[in-house]
């Protein structure tokens, strides 16, 4: 199928032992909105603790990969493998 978007992936269930795999420019949605209305947040930095961008307002922030591992609801799109 050519042309056809490809469907959100919902997210793995948050287990501590099996870290989840992040990657730079993936889009992903959050279980609670950020107070501008947007769920949608893309990834710009990697590291202990991971570099979010609003894509409603574009505001930056570091979550820790724990409690961005908890809060996930589903991956958006995925960046590039690297």
């Amino acid at each position: 199928m050519t042309g056809a978007a490809a469907a959100p992936v919902p997210a793995p269930r948050y287990n501590p032992a099996l870290p989840v795999e992040f990657r730079v420019e993936d889009v992903l949605r959050l279980r609670k909105p950020h107070p501008c209305g947007s769920l949608d947040w893309q990834v710009y930095r990697l590291g202990a603790d991971i570099g979010l961008r609003c894509l409603g307002c574009g505001h930056r922030v570091l979550i820790p990969r724990s409690t961005l591992e908890r809060r996930l609801r589903q991956f958006v799109s995925r960046g590039p493998q690297v």
